[in-house]
């Protein structure tokens, strides 16, 4: 089995961190994505990411700031991934340096809407910020 991990990274502003996978990519070339890769070894998904960041953006992450989205589900082809939520500060954003894919953009909800993003990285969004904007539930209103 496959073992992938993934962040949906957020700036100061709220915009959402995605990669432009190059014209080289085995799969959904030219299609905007989250970072994040597969594991190597006995790598846990928590590693696994961190590592990918090191290595996609040169910036090295302490594990305490991930929240955990999901863990260890098998989306698609049996591939198991686990997702993890980060902010980022503006100083980070300063420092990022792409040394994989081929380019990288912060990006509103509206801007999103417009870029071929890879299907299950749009259903997580979609899901994340539809999330985010639900209304409060009565119960939680009231309390």
């Amino acid at each position: 089995m496959v073992v992938t991990s993934g962040a949906i990274i957020t700036n100061s502003e709220g915009k959402y961190l995605l990669q432009l996978r190059d014209a080289k990519a085995p799969t959904y070339p030219n299609e905007w994505g989250l970072f994040g890769g597969h594991a190597e070894g006995n790598e846990t998904p928590l590693e696994t990411l961190i590592r990918e960041l090191r290595e996609e953006l040169d910036i090295l992450f302490s594990p305490k700031r991930f929240a955990v989205i999901f863990a260890a589900q098998v989306l698609e082809d049996g591939i198991m991934s686990s997702y993890y939520s980060l902010q980022i500060t503006d100083e980070e954003c300063a420092h990022i340096s792409l040394n994989e894919g081929a380019a990288y953009g912060f990006f509103s909800k509206e801007e999103m809407a417009e870029l071929a993003i890879l299907p299950v990285h749009r259903m997580l969004l979609r899901g994340l910020i539809e999330k985010a904007e639900a209304p409060l539930s009565a119960a939680t209103q009231t309390a």
